[in-house]
């Protein structure tokens, strides 16, 4: 097929699954070439459009023995994928050792993902690493919508699955997917920019309740106090507010469960230092770029000691102080 549409479908890749056992069966027998480049130039087809896939499965020898296979189909134009990250061996020595081209994602962590965070996460944390290495993801299995978007939202670059075409003899009119691929991909992108728009409201209220809560910091010699004016616009989604220096050293009590009566103020971690912490040099270079940033939201996170799920709001105050404001994280 890949022969005699090579032409008619100049982007068209083929995959050819090859177990780790394999690959070192064939450095044992030494042979000059593998079986699959000498049929590749036999025929004449073009390597870069042949994926060698390293399927999934247990292997109980070295991984590191077939990096010099590897690296001769590279040296021959081959493309190499990882198949089914995530699913049951541990692979992820395979990523370093190999460098693949792709890697192809196991389709029961992106449907968990639909209804898991902990697993969009871990897509999220694979979409980030593939792009640092220069590898491009593949989702297999797509069977609906859902799945679909889920995939796209993971920096996809490319597709498989009963959703464009069942298993069929011959190769689908690559006009046909691209007109119902469009139409999809318009109505994702609505998607994605309606969850923006809602998510940039919803963190300028929060921003203007902060400012207008009266969040007052002041100092008293090396440390510091905070008055909160108007604490009733902060009890819906606030959970703690602390300030630092500007080495991340804390220099005021936690000040908690922040209500119309009462609020809850815990010293135990004066002194504590977050300079590590991420959120903490986010907000240290974005207020070095922009000098005239108000605040400066961080990504999600989980607290550990609370379980709970939060976003950090983050103002420099002063020359020696920054405002920290742990926000409870609210669906966008």
């Amino acid at each position: 097929h890949l022969l005699k549409n090579q032409n008619r479908f100049p982007e068209a890749k083929l995959f050819v699954n090859i177990s780790p056992a394999y690959m070192r069966d064939h450095i044992e027998e030494e042979e000059v070439d593998p079986y699959t480049i000498r049929l590749v130039k036999e025929f004449g087809l073009d390597p870069s459009k042949i994926v060698i896939e390293i399927v999934e499965e247990h292997f109980d020898g070295s991984i590191e023995s077939l990096r010099p296979l590897i690296s001769r189909y590279k040296e021959e134009g081959f493309l190499v994928a990882i198949d089914d990250l995530g699913s049951r061996s541990s692979n992820l020595d395979r990523i370093g050792i190999f460098h693949p081209d792709i890697l192809k994602v196991d389709l029961q962590m992106l449907r968990h993902s639909v209804i898991s965070r902990n697993f969009q996460e871990i897509l999220f944390t694979i979409s980030r690493l593939s792009e640092s290495l220069g590898c491009s993801l593949l989702f297999e299995g797509i069977e609906n919508e859902t799945e679909l978007f889920q995939s796209l939202t993971y920096s996809a670059r490319f597709l498989q699955g009963f959703y464009f075409a069942e298993a069929l003899p011959n190769m689908v009119g690559q006009e046909e997917l691209k007109l119902r691929f469009s139409a999809v991909h318009e109505c994702f992108l609505n998607h994605k920019r309606n969850q923006l728009v809602k998510r940039i409201q919803l963190e300028k209220e929060l921003e203007e309740k902060l400012d207008l809560s009266g969040i007052i910091v002041n100092a008293e010699e090396e440390l510091c106090s905070i008055q909160i004016q108007n604490p009733n616009l902060l009890s819906n989604f606030v959970f703690r507010i602390y300030a630092t220096n500007l080495i991340g050293s804390q220099v005021s009590p936690n000040y908690m469960k922040i209500g119309n009566s009462s609020i809850d103020i815990d010293s135990s971690f004066v002194g504590r230092n977050w300079s590590w912490r991420p959120y903490f040099l986010e907000q240290l270079y974005k207020s070095m770029k922009d000098t005239r940033a108000e605040w400066i939201i961080s990504n999600p996170y989980y607290d550990i000691s609370y379980g709970i799920l939060l976003v950090t709001y983050s103002k420099k105050i002063s020359e020696q102080n920054v405002l920290f404001v742990d926000a409870q994280v609210l669906e966008y």
